[in-house]
């Protein structure tokens, strides 16, 4: 896993600790460039098991609605969640985001 998506992982890990536990159980991530910023574009699979599952979910849907996750050396500009199997337990979900370099613009 690249470190943005390493970082981001960890982020979604602490906003549903005092709910639940946040496990990948598959991910992907691939290079992204605009005119100006590089970044990445990442799918993750996750695992969502403890006490309060229905609210570790609705937390991580807040975040994509703000996207303010911190994400440290990247920002964070795209997130959606998809709940693919909310009958299983674990309570699995899947993740597509776009992380930018905080460094800014491309050096060209």
């Amino acid at each position: 896993m690249s470190a943005p998506g390493k970082a981001l992982l960890a982020a979604l890990r602490t906003r549903c600790r005092p709910f639940a536990r946040v496990h990948a159980t598959q991910s992907d991530s691939r290079p992204w460039r605009s005119l100006l910023f590089d970044g990445e574009r990442h799918l993750l699979d996750l695992a969502i098991d403890g006490p309060d599952v229905d609210r570790a979910v609705r937390s991580l849907r807040e975040a994509a609605i703000r996207t303010d996750l911190d994400l440290s050396g990247h920002l964070l500009v795209e997130l959606s969640v998809e709940r693919v199997a909310p009958e299983t337990n674990p309570v699995t979900l899947r993740l597509r985001a776009l992380t930018l370099d905080a460094g800014g613009a491309l050096n060209a």
